[in-house]
């Protein structure tokens, strides 16, 4: 049934699948009432709306509950919101693996250097105190790639409390 279903609305271009009855039914409403859920998911695929009310001021999810869909109704809702905000979390789902592939490499620069970064927050109480400068831990070679533009070596700080 599912399959004919695809066949009309994807082949017949005179039919409109927001077409309205006497009652102000649309298809979502009778897929709906009927508790279709393959027809209903080719529907939302379509962006049919499930808010759209009918003369009698129901919905398609009203209708399923009247007729003992209850379930039917739930998911309804559910897969309705999730092809609702589907575009939003998609280029947020770039940018999250982004920000995890940077994390990792800033906690590797940090890891590699945390000698030197010791050295220089030791550097500056002693500077606070007013003690002299210590000595340096050996030179840290330089990442292939900076993590940010912020990086600094030990180099860079040779002089700065002298």
């Amino acid at each position: 049934m599912t399959d004919v279903f695809k066949l009309l609305v994807n082949a017949l271009k005179e039919i409109r699948v927001g077409q309205i009855d006497a009652e102000g039914n649309t298809l979502m409403h009778f897929a709906a009432s009927r508790g279709n859920k393959n027809i209903i998911q080719i529907l939302l695929s379509k962006n049919l709306s499930i808010k759209q009310k009918n003369f009698k001021k129901k919905r398609p999810t009203q209708l399923a509950r009247d007729n003992g869909y209850d379930d039917v109704a739930g998911w309804m809702e559910t897969e309705y919101h999730c092809l609702k905000i589907q575009p939003t979390l998609l280029p947020l789902q770039k940018e999250i693996e982004i920000l995890k592939k940077e994390n990792k490499e800033l906690k590797e620069w940090k890891e590699k250097h945390s000698a030197a970064l010791l050295w220089v927050e030791e550097q500056i109480i002693a500077a606070k105190q007013g003690k002299g400068a210590g000595v340096a831990p050996a030179p840290v070679k330089a990442p292939a790639q900076k993590p940010a533009s912020s990086e600094s070596s030990v180099e860079d700080f040779a002089g700065f409390f002298d």
